[in-house]
């Protein structure tokens, strides 16, 4: 079957700019919204990968085939807390785990496996404000004060689940 099905890559983001970014490198990719109906037939998908992306449960499954799995990438509660501090950025929050595990599982994807991950990054002004820039934080308060160097620390879990 692999010969005449070979491996195929797709990315999906939201963002027609990530997307530009993406066909420039060659690589084929799509502008999807994960909260609706994803551009993928039912069963078509053995692998899932989502980073820090909003997670559509439901969807995920309808799209995976039998043993597929997705595997989640989530910040921990400890996730660049020294920057959170220093800027007053949100929080991540301490039961973020747990509502991941039970969405999931409400979509009939069980947890297989778990890694945590933690180490420390330091970061310049520009570092910093991409940070800011590219998660839930670029939605909140506007102008920021960057450090010009910051050590923090990156905190997440790596969850793989699997369709039934």
């Amino acid at each position: 079957m692999a010969a005449t099905h070979p491996p195929a890559h797709l990315g999906l983001d939201i963002s027609v700019a990530a997307a530009r970014r993406a066909a420039r490198r060659m690589m084929a990719c799509a502008v999807a919204d994960t909260w609706q109906t994803l551009p993928i037939g039912s069963g078509s998908l053995d692998r899932l990968l989502c980073i820090f992306a909003p997670r559509n449960p439901p969807e995920f499954a309808r799209v995976l085939a039998t043993g597929g799995q997705v595997v989640v990438v989530a910040p921990r509660p400890q996730h660049l807390a020294q920057l959170r501090a220093r800027l007053g950025l949100l929080n991540v929050e301490d039961d973020k785990l747990a509502r991941l595990d039970a969405s999931f599982a409400a979509a009939g994807l069980e947890l297989v496996s778990r890694q945590e991950l933690t180490f420390d990054i330091d970061l310049d002004a520009a570092a910093t404000a991409d940070l800011v820039g590219m998660g839930p934080n670029a939605f909140h308060d506007g102008a920021r004060d960057f450090p010009r160097a910051l050590t923090t620390t990156v905190a997440v879990a790596i969850s793989s689940y699997e369709s039934d």
